[in-house]
């Protein structure tokens, strides 16, 4: 099964002005920088890797999972980096219910990130990561013309399953990793911003080899240095799934997500 998000690759047009927002005032290491682009360390088993674009931009949306007892502490680096927070149109900042609670920003290309958090995730099963005390990259969004065509190929072809699926939204979920497919009609929250389609490449990651090895004899195998992915696309979205084996297939257990999700 795809426990995980690997990596999430973006364009931007200032590579410097990236460095600024994700190690400068982030506080997230530099693993990998060029003349044309630039990875960070989200998470031990996760990059935030950006390449240099001379084309517009379309925003992305991504949300990192923090740990809900140290989730104002995160919020807090936020506020304090100089960032644009995207308020409610009520005024607030954070929204909260019993078992959540999150926050939105922006960063210097005008992708839209989130910190959320929830009471029953196990804190102990993965150590909190850096300044912004990451887990885990938990939602990368996806708007797409067809919801339910996007949300079937990615639980017939990677065996995600979808959760409370409507055809305007469906968070599509394996292990920690939450694809959130939404219609192009339906605006991104809190600001009412435009899902517009960003030119992304999402890798995932699974330790199970004999997944993997499946996926193998049906899709295009890409060698990448010392690392081997499996190449997939959809509707315009290039995919890889790498082989993880440094992951323990048992934290997603561990971590105390309901239904294993």
């Amino acid at each position: 099964m795809i426990t995980h998000f690997a990596e999430l690759r973006l364009p931007t047009v200032s590579l410097s002005g990236t460095k600024q927002v994700y190690n400068q005032r982030l506080g997230l290491p530099v693993v990998d920088e060029s003349s044309d682009q630039i990875s960070f360390s989200l998470t031990p088993f996760t990059r935030l890797s950006f390449f240099l674009s001379d084309k517009p931009l379309a925003p992305a949306h991504f949300a990192v999972q923090v740990p809900y007892s140290r989730f104002y502490e995160a919020a807090d680096l936020i506020r304090q980096s100089g960032l644009l927070i995207a308020a409610w149109p009520d005024g607030r900042e954070i929204d909260e219910i019993p078992i959540r609670r999150n926050l939105y920003f922006r960063d210097g290309d005008g992708n839209l990130l989130e910190l959320i958090a929830h009471s029953y995730i196990s804190e102990d099963a993965i150590p909190a990561h850096g300044p912004l005390n990451a887990l885990y990259l938990r939602e990368i969004g996806f708007p797409v013309q067809s919801v339910s065509r996007f949300r079937s190929w990615l639980e017939t072809e990677l065996g995600f399953r979808s959760k409370e699926p409507t055809e305007q939204f469906s968070f599509v979920i394996s292990g920690t990793a939450h694809a959130v497919t939404v219609d192009r009609n339906r605006p991104w929250i809190p600001i009412a911003m435009r899902a517009l389609k960003p030119d992304m490449h999402v890798v995932l990651g699974t330790p199970d080899e004999d997944f993997f090895s499946r996926l193998c004899s049906r899709f295009e195998r890409a060698d990448r240095g010392d690392r081997m992915e499996v190449s997939l696309e959809k509707d315009g979205y290039n995919f890889s799934v790498r082989l993880t084996s440094d992951f323990d297939a048992d934290t997603v257990r561990r971590l105390n997500l309901p239904q294993g999700d």
